[in-house]
């Protein structure tokens, strides 16, 4: 896997779910069905996974065994907010980005929270290694 090809796949995923559109969805387990559908057919031939995981750590969605996709639906607490954190903490172990995909009702201050820690996790480039992508379920 060579770095520019990661990069690519990263910033083609990033902008799918940016521009992904969910509706009719209640649960979390909802929103990932349908991010999946819509990576599905937007990256034919591409392997997107849904639970992806090894060990005792399981991701929502993998896409060609390099992007990990996590979604988190409503962040209504500081200790919903805090397991969050160290989830994403475990992730960065053993992955070099993540795309954090939060659905669903969060404050605007857990939100700025995340956006600030968001910027403590960067590669020895500078790079951010979480990205956040807020959806609204309209």
């Amino acid at each position: 896997m060579s770095v520019s090809y990661f990069f690519d796949a990263y910033g083609t995923v990033a902008t799918i779910i940016k521009q992904w559109q969910p509706s009719d969805c209640t649960t979390e387990r909802d929103f990932e069905k349908s991010l999946v559908r819509e990576l599905q057919a937007k990256l034919k031939g591409k392997k997107v996974i849904s639970q992806y995981g090894s060990g005792k750590q399981k991701v929502d969605i993998v896409v060609q065994d390099e992007v990990p996709i996590e979604i988190k639906k409503d962040i209504k607490s500081n200790a919903v907010l805090q397991r969050l954190i160290g989830q994403i903490e475990q992730y960065l172990v053993n992955w070099k980005y993540l795309v954090l995909v939060i659905c669903g009702e969060i404050t605007s201050d857990y939100l700025a929270m995340l956006e600030d820690y968001a910027k403590t996790k960067t590669d020895f480039m500078g790079d951010n290694r979480l990205y956040i992508v807020v959806k609204s379920n309209d």
